[in-house]
């Protein structure tokens, strides 16, 4: 009986080279007529191998073990499977019930709602041919489960009639009869015995179904309210549905609330959700194909879902596809966005080159213009140390103009100030135009370029000169910044910061002059070393009675503070540790600190070997293609000054108005110094307009020069 018939047998030979349809046709015989475990198993072993393993052959593998009373394969594989089928469902039920498990085969039939919730699956619908079969499996399991009983019962008493009678009736036969009542609410078991002499005895056995005893009286009260009370769960239903249920929050609206859900009108929401997180889980890992037609937009999502009848799936894949090309889109945006903010920032705006030529040609057609700064009776306080000294070194006029009046409004004593302005040789008349011409007494102002320092020789600043001409170098700095760049494993905010590593001020001269103060202002003891793009809030006097306890450089800390964004930088943010002399020298928790605002004490600095270390990672920097670090001139400055750096109080320099939006308006107010350091310089379009006006109401809007090349 299980052994299998003949055209089976003679195919099992081609197993091995037989097509995914030669599969389904012998996996469907097995499972249906043909009992045989060998062919079952090869079968199941050629689909693994072979790739065809789905949902309907581990369905129909399910039968087939379950036709040859494998439960322990049957059972796993059908709880393996990611959608039962009514092939795989009436399988199970049947090996339960022909192995003598029918409470097995009853709970997943009837338990947690198989009836209906269980019985659409993979596809199956309350109706047609699929119900039938399902409905003919229950039927099976109760004339089983009767007849395994009766089996049972007559085995017992043949052997009690064998006990009884060993010789002389052998030739006793009994019937077995089965009653079903007319409600069916009973099955009665009848045992009759017959023998040669007609005679016969037998028992009966009853077993109830079910009782349900319901008097016409009970009746006829349940219709009675029932009649009563449905009027008024109609008109509750209707007012909740005309003016919604979550208008309604007092005890007098517990009926409303009530009302659909006595009618079975429950909120379905929180089931939807987590259908459909459900859903987008399944879809979470899989790839969305390169052809996929995705729509432009909602509207022509929601209108092709109509038209189209798209499955759960598909439409979760056709939502995941749109929402990676948006993601795609927008990050590409950001990426251009973040170059033209870079190309907007490296660019000289209109206005500011209109006022350096203006100033420049006055230079050389008004003698005013060119007076020597200061007066010559006034040139000893230059390197009067009882005197306030600043210096700036820039080629911004406007912002260098800033930076000047905004220090001598908020000094207590301006006339203790002195500003040693210096700027390079292109901007030199511009410069001296605009402080001949705009003077601030009673502080005093010293315009220099950079080529009337004699110190300045290419023998005392060969790195230098080597940064400035370094092909290399300026292909960094003012070549493709997208070229070679990983922009799909790199994050806007990572793009930006490299962005800003390569502005091309930072192989600037001006911008690495202030290694050399001790050098170029041989006859001063202290001195503050201010930006162009600061703004002094704040008396700064008190700078120089700051004890810096031996120390040469006072500084503001920039790794202890509120703002995660500015105030979180250390040796790691700064330099590449993966390369073995950082990792070797430096360590990457140390603290970093802020150029910008700094207190230098030249007398302490000349004892030292500050610009020699400077050189010399510069040197080390440039060996090494640049790898060592990427950002400007504060790098090397962290390491040569490593040791001679003393803090300061952070309220005397705020950082971070030039890249963070987002800025404390009552921070800025209380700072001594605020700095616009970042992309969005007050001066240009980008700036944040709700921190320019910091900058701009020290702007001398009064001058003909100003106003005449429109200055924001």
């Amino acid at each position: 009986m299980n052994a299998p018939c003949p055209p089976l047998s003679h195919t099992l030979k081609h197993i091995f080279s037989a097509t995914a349809a030669q599969c389904e046709s012998l996996l469907y015989r097995c499972a249906t007529t043909a009992k045989s475990l060998p062919t079952t198993k090869k079968l199941h072993a050629h689909t693994i191998t072979s790739g065809i393993l789905s949902n309907h052959f581990l369905s129909l593998l399910t039968s087939a073990y379950g036709l040859c009373g494998q439960m322990e394969y049957a059972c796993r594989l059908f709880d393996e499977l990611p959608k039962r089928t009514p092939v795989a469902c009436k399988a199970i039920i049947r090996m339960y019930t022909e192995n003598g498990y029918p409470r097995s085969a009853l709970k997943l039939f009837v338990g947690a709602g198989f009836v209906w919730e269980q019985f659409q699956c993979g596809g199956v619908h309350r109706g047609g041919e699929n119900q039938d079969r399902l409905i003919a499996a229950v039927a099976d399991l109760m004339v089983s489960s009767v007849l395994s009983f009766s089996k049972n019962y007559s085995d017992r008493e043949g052997k009690r009639g064998e006990e009884e009678d060993t010789g002389g009736e052998a030739g006793r036969r009994r019937k077995m009869q089965l009653h079903f009542s007319p409600s069916m609410r009973s099955i009665t078991i009848s045992s009759s015995s017959s023998g040669g002499n007609g005679n016969g005895s037998g028992d009966l056995m009853k077993i109830k179904l079910a009782a349900r005893h319901i008097s016409y009286r009970t009746l006829f009260h349940t219709i009675l309210i029932l009649a009563f009370l449905l009027p008024f769960v109609f008109i509750l239903t209707a007012l909740v549905t005309l003016e919604g249920v979550n208008k309604c929050s007092s005890i007098d609206c517990l009926g409303r609330r009530l009302g659909p859900k006595l009618l079975g009108r429950t909120d379905d929401s929180g089931r939807l959700v987590k259908d459909l997180v459900k859903i987008l889980n399944q879809v979470n890992s899989e790839k969305v194909q390169a052809g996929l037609k995705l729509p432009d937009s909602f509207s022509q999502l929601v209108s092709e879902m109509k038209n189209n009848k798209f499955s759960s799936k598909e439409f979760a894949l056709i939502l995941k596809g749109m929402m990676e090309k948006y993601e795609r889109e927008i990050r590409e945006s950001k990426f251009g966005e973040l170059m033209n903010k870079h190309f907007a920032a490296s660019a000289i705006p209109k206005g500011i080159h209109c006022l350096s030529l203006r100033l420049t040609d006055e230079y050389s057609s008004n003698a005013h213009a060119r007076k020597q700064l200061p007066s010559p009776e006034l040139l000893p306080l230059l390197s009067d140390n009882s005197y306030h000294h600043f210096v700036l070194s820039t080629d911004n006029i406007l912002a260098a103009a800033v930076v000047v009046t905004s220090a001598v409004q908020s000094s207590v004593d301006p006339a203790k100030i002195v500003f040693h302005v210096i700027t390079d040789k292109k901007t030199y008349a511009g410069m001296h135009s605009w402080f001949a011409l705009n003077p601030v007494p009673p502080a005093l102002v010293e315009v220099k370029g950079v080529h009337q320092f004699d110190w300045l020789t290419r023998e005392n600043v060969p790195v230098l000169e080597a940064v400035e001409n370094h092909n290399g170098i300026r292909n960094y700095y003012h070549g493709n910044h997208i070229a070679g760049a990983n922009l799909s494993d790199t994050t806007p905010r990572t793009f930006a910061s490299k962005l800003q590593a390569r502005s091309p001020k930072y192989i600037s001269l001006l911008n690495h002059l202030r290694i050399y103060l001790p050098e170029l202002f041989p006859n001063l003891d202290k001195v503050v070393f201010l930006d162009d793009d600061v703004v002094i809030q704040r008396d700064l006097s008190p700078l120089w009675e700051i004890d810096l306890n031996g120390k040469v450089n006072g500084a503001v800390e920039t790794c202890k503070g509120e703002d995660e964004w500015v105030m979180s930088k250390r040796f790691r943010n700064y330099f590449n540790f993966s390369h073995p002399l950082i990792e070797k020298n430096l360590d990457p928790d140390e603290c970093a600190w802020a150029y910008g605002m700094n207190i230098f004490d030249l007398r302490a600095w000349r004892k030292t070997n500050i610009r020699d270390t400077y050189h010399a990672w510069l040197k080390e920097n440039l060996k090494s293609n640049l790898t060592l670090w990427k950002l400007g001139t504060l790098p090397p400055a962290l390491i040569a000054f490593k040791g001679h750096v003393h803090p300061i109080d952070p309220s005397w320099h705020m950082l971070g108005l030039g890249y963070q939006n987002k800025t404390n308006i009552e921070s800025v107010e209380k700072a001594a110094v605020i700095h616009y350091n970042g992309q969005s310089k007050p001066w240009l379009e980008i700036g944040f307009e709700h921190l320019r006006p910091f900058w701009t109401k020290y702007v001398n809007y009064s001058s003909d020069f100003i106003r005449n090349c429109h200055i924001l």
